[in-house]
């Protein structure tokens, strides 16, 4: 049976992702010229327009277009000698070519030269919508992957200079336990009180007993297979918040996030073994809330995802696959990314030009 087009729904999913998209049209017929740029206007508000190859080449020097869509047949330079010249950047541009004739005779030099697709003329819509979609989707990946890249690098970087100053800390922190400790009575030494450098400590440093998932689960198992759902659920609505950040309201969003990753927290505080993980997130969502420019925290998504992946295979591996020899295995990567955010979104912590490296939007 035959899939039936929507280009209802086609269009839609272009609208929400063309307007990050340059569009570059090299079409000499005025009417073919304008004809294109009506229809591509309906989702994309970056596009350009030149008459010819040589003209084209020029307008993509300047703004380094994501699409082209050239016609072959120009005068001054036709497609063909334009993909050429194209040959000799180092560029992601994705091309679509169109001809009024069946050019199958140039298509595999066409293919060859870096071209995308190839739509004949006169356009028809659903064909002209289908090749479109295909290919803004794959612009749209090329961008997001390069966008979380250097996100990441930049977050790595961040993360190497908070473990140092971490590292420094909890020398100091020992230093002084073990000072204080000699001066006090044993009584106030064993005292159930924690200031917050102690729970730090204990966040940092809290190595239970080693034990296997599988001796883990054996313990527990009616209640860890009940805490596998739960998280498995919280997880998949962070993830589809993250992923849908456009689409939603800024205020609801961050509400929504910091509620999730709450009751996050709460369902593994359940748990004795991992307290130290349950206060940490806890702690970020305290963080999350006190945050007074909240366009901030729109701008760690992508290491806010990141947290929501480890915490996501830390789950499987000792709730679900149960493979692992050591449930604390990965502990200090979650911690880290916890304490990291929070450094992050911290006001009195945030210098001014820091602030500026985070300025993706």
């Amino acid at each position: 049976m035959t899939k039936t087009f929507d280009s209802a729904a086609v269009l839609k999913e272009l609208k929400e992702i063309g307007h990050t998209i340059n569009i570059l049209i090299v079409e000499d017929e005025l009417i073919a010229r304008e004809q294109l740029h009506h229809m591509l206007s309906h989702f994309c508000c970056n596009i350009d327009l030149a008459e010819n190859g040589l003209e084209a080449l020029f307008l993509y020097q300047e703004k380094k277009h994501n699409l082209i869509i050239t016609d072959l047949e120009m005068p001054e330079m036709s497609g063909i000698e334009m993909l050429r010249e194209f040959q000799k950047f180092e560029s992601d541009t994705k091309i679509i070519v169109t001809s009024g004739h069946n050019e199958s005779d140039v298509l595999m030099e066409l293919l060859q030269m870096g071209a995308n697709g190839f739509i004949q003329k006169p356009f028809d819509i659903h064909k002209l919508l289908e090749t479109l979609s295909k290919i803004c989707h794959k612009i749209y990946e090329q961008d997001m992957n390069a966008y979380l890249n250097a996100t990441l690098e930049s977050i790595n970087q961040e993360l190497l200079k908070d473990t140092n100053l971490l590292k420094q800390e909890l020398e100091q922190l020992k230093k002084d336990k073990s000072e204080s400790s000699k001066e006090l009575p044993l009584t106030l030494q064993q005292s159930s009180v924690h200031t917050k450098e102690h729970q730090m400590i204990e966040i940092i440093h809290t190595h239970q007993a080693k034990m296997s998932a599988k001796e883990f689960y054996d313990t527990y198992p009616l209640e860890l297979d009940k805490t596998n759902e739960d998280l498995e659920e919280l997880e998949n609505r962070l993830n589809h918040l993250i992923l849908n950040t456009k689409r939603q309201e800024p205020e609801r969003l961050i509400h929504e996030i910091i509620t999730i990753i709450s009751n996050y927290a709460k369902v593994i505080e359940m748990i004795p073994q991992f307290s130290s993980l349950a206060f940490a997130i806890q702690e970020l969502t305290y963080t999350l809330e006190s945050v007074k420019e909240k366009h901030k925290i729109i701008l760690v998504l992508p290491m806010l995802g990141a947290l929501v992946n480890n915490l996501e295979q830390w789950r499987l591996q000792i709730f679900f696959y149960q493979e692992v020899e050591d449930i604390h295995y990965m502990d200090n990567s979650i911690l880290s990314d916890a304490m990291s955010l929070r450094a992050m979104l911290d006001d009195s912590a945030q210098a001014p030009s820091q602030q500026d490296e985070f300025e993706f939007f």
